[in-house]
């Protein structure tokens, strides 16, 4: 299929009754609060807080050592496992980066298959869940350079850097072969994208691959995390060194959104390369 004027592939479209409003939450726009009736009115974000302020690193970690934590999928992640080969160019011992990881299954499922996993992680209390739920001895060492620990798996190759994203640099962390972001992304402040896109840019080889697992949800009522980020905006962030493809887009809703008061939540998952390696057909791929 040829490319959209915003360059960006598309095999799949947002559903026809799907209203998308951002009031606010997006890349070019201020994180504003709601008018209604001349008055400012706080929104809730999804641990149920009429909250609209900006989610510090250290706000994060509170969450953690709160236990507010639904996010966390008890299950590897589907998406991972559905586009794993494109991902992986189907071979062994791939170089793999999870940003902001917390505890996520999904790096014990990748070390188990072989390749070198590292994680990067702002909670302490995050990192310790994730080593200690699987039964793993680990050792901790503070990072050269910027302020944070090393975790490092004694009998696998799985290491979680527990620091500010931001700080991370290819001379702290190194380059990746294949970059898995599940709502990372969606999950900073709409503000810090640009800052994102600096740090993640040369973490990505040349030849590597990322998937990248974003959202577009209402904001009428809802603050966020995650905040919206309709397919046009990832094109402006990206767009200029990195191709963009949107493989699949799906209705997410479920009762937990629905609390947050929201009319829709969009799933919308993307193939991310360097525009100088062709992205191959997805079906080509699953195959």
């Amino acid at each position: 299929m040829s490319e959209t004027k915003t360059e960006i592939k598309t095999r799949v479209e947002v559903p026809n009754d799907a209203q998308i409003l951002t009031n606010g939450n997006s890349l070019n726009g201020e994180h504003k609060k709601v008018q209604c009736n001349g008055l400012t009115r706080k929104r809730k974000n999804q641990f149920g807080d009429h909250d609209d302020d900006y989610m510090t690193v250290e706000t994060w970690r509170k969450r953690w050592r709160k236990g507010q934590t639904k996010f966390h999928l008890e299950k590897v992640h589907p998406i991972l496992q559905k586009h794993y080969s494109w991902l992986t160019k189907e071979e062994e011992k791939q170089r793999f980066f999870l940003p902001l990881c917390g505890k996520s299954l999904d790096l014990k499922w990748l070390v188990d298959k072989g390749h070198v996993v590292v994680g990067n992680e702002c909670s302490a209390e995050g990192v310790k869940q994730f080593f200690d739920e699987h039964d793993l001895e680990y050792t901790v060492e503070p990072i050269e350079d910027i302020s944070g620990d090393i975790h490092q798996a004694k009998n696998l190759d799985v290491t979680i850097y527990c620091c500010d994203f931001f700080l991370i640099t290819p001379e702290i962390i190194g380059t990746f072969d294949a970059v898995w972001d599940r709502g990372s992304l969606a999950a900073i402040h709409p503000e810090d994208r640009k800052k994102y896109a600096d740090v993640f840019f040369p973490l990505l080889k040349k030849d590597g691959r990322c998937l990248l697992d974003l959202f577009q949800v209402d904001h009428e009522h809802f603050a966020g995390p995650p905040h919206t980020f309709p397919p046009e905006e990832l094109q402006t962030l990206l767009g200029k060194h990195l191709q963009v493809e949107l493989v699949n887009t799906r209705d997410a809703l479920t009762s937990w959104q629905k609390e947050w008061g929201v009319a829709y939540f969009i799933q919308n998952d993307y193939y991310i390369t360097h525009k100088t390696e062709e992205v191959p057909n997805k079906e080509e791929c699953e195959h």
